[in-house]
């Protein structure tokens, strides 16, 4: 699955993956966060970056500041279960794009 998340500039950004919704089996845990990842820009530039990240037994979460108005981001984590598993999950992250307002309205 992967969800499409829209971060607001100059803010940061909290998300959390719930990997109980369709890939813990019954009764497995995570047990080791294996970390989120988020490819350079083709320039080499990161521009998005993660400031801090936790997982418990049943879920992922990041923080993500930064990022370049209008460009998207395809972010990844991975954790390893209680089964020895390897889990993968997606999610877009698109930065808002400032606009600016008239004066007067």
């Amino acid at each position: 699955m992967t969800a499409y998340v829209l971060k607001q500039v100059g803010k940061r950004l909290d998300y959390v993956l719930d990997w109980r919704s369709g890939y813990l089996e019954p009764l497995e845990t995570i047990i080791d966060d294996l970390g989120w990842e988020i490819p350079n820009s083709p320039d080499g530039k990161r521009d998005l970056r993660i400031t801090e990240q936790h997982h418990d037994f049943y879920r992922s979460w990041a923080e993500f500041s930064g990022g370049i108005p209008g460009k998207f981001y395809l972010v990844s984590s991975k954790v390893r279960t209680s089964r020895g598993r390897v889990l993968s999950q997606s999610i877009v992250v698109r930065i808002a794009i400032v606009t600016a307002s008239k004066s007067g309205e």
